[in-house]
């Protein structure tokens, strides 16, 4: 038979945010040479309820992606707090 245990706390779980779209203002910009890097950008920035767009460009003759903050946040972000999206 399996014992039921309480108390034993998970461990983990507070994994540290890389992507913080939330924290740009309106017109900055970040710049990643990698496809997979601005996936991962974009699709933070979406979480968080950021406006954005991202093109192809090129940095110091290295071509890769930049991603501008266009506006506040997505009419789907909870009001209060913006890394948590609602209607879903």
């Amino acid at each position: 038979m399996t014992e039921i245990e309480s108390g034993i706390p998970v461990p983990g779980g507070n994994k540290p945010v890389r992507w913080q779209m939330d924290k740009l203002r309106v017109g900055q910009s970040i710049w990643v040479a990698k496809l997979n890097e601005r996936t991962a950008a974009c699709n933070a920035a979406r979480r968080q309820g950021v406006k954005y767009v991202a093109r192809a460009s090129v940095k110091d003759g290295v071509p890769g992606h930049r991603i501008w903050r266009v506006a506040g946040t997505t009419k789907r972000a909870v009001k209060g707090n913006p890394n948590r999206l609602g209607g879903f």
